[in-house]
């Protein structure tokens, strides 16, 4: 059998794919320990709003304003209308949380 040569470029090309799995993996588990870590804090610095404008919730998933109101507006995110502001319960926030930290860790 013939000893054959691979180079440098041919061998990161074939570890790449396992570098990639490994980075979306340890990704998810950062984002869990990050909200792991904003439930902690959130318990320490007392009770939560129950209510969260669009804002608020922007702020807390890292997403533009736009991109809640998406998620609001196709159902994935509930929300409640009080005169004119448009609101996310708390918990609805939490489950939606919920929902996308299990999803990530199917991958």
């Amino acid at each position: 059998m013939e000893n054959v040569e691979t180079t440098p470029s041919e061998r990161n090309c074939q570890h790449r794919g396992n570098h990639d799995s490994d980075l979306e993996q340890l990704l998810a588990a950062i984002g869990r320990l990050r909200y792991q870590v904003e439930q902690l804090q959130d318990q320490l610095d007392g009770p939560e709003p129950r209510l969260l404008d669009i804002d608020q919730v922007a702020n807390r998933l890292n997403l533009s304003e736009r991109s809640v109101r998406s998620l609001i507006s196709d159902g994935t995110i509930l929300s409640t209308k009080i005169r004119r502001r448009r609101l996310v319960p708390h918990e609805a926030l939490e489950r939606f949380i919920e929902h996308q930290l299990e999803d990530s860790g199917r991958g």
